[in-house]
C-alpha cells in the first residue's frame, strides 16, 4: 500500500505473520476485517485509538 500526500511519500508492508497478529486476516476463531485504517508516521493529533493502530502498524511503514 502506497500513500502520497503533502509532499510525502511512504508505504506499509505486512508480511503475513503481522497482518495475523494484528487480527485483520482471518483464523478458525476470527472472521478476520474487510478493510482496517492505516496512519503515516507525519499523521498527528491523532486520537488515542488512532495513536495506538499507528503504533502496531510501524513496523510495516517505510518513507520513499
Amino acid at each position: 500500500m502506497l500513500i502520497d500526500t503533502d509532499g510525502h511519500r511512504a508505504g506499509f508492508r505486512f508480511t503475513a505473520e503481522q497482518l495475523d497478529r494484528l487480527g485483520i486476516t482471518a483464523s478458525p476463531a476470527h472472521l478476520g476485517k474487510r478493510g482496517f485504517r492505516v496512519y503515516p508516521t507525519w499523521c498527528t493529533g491523532l486520537n488515542p485509538q488512532a495513536r495506538r493502530t499507528q503504533q502496531q502498524h510501524a513496523e510495516a511503514f517505510f518513507e520513499v
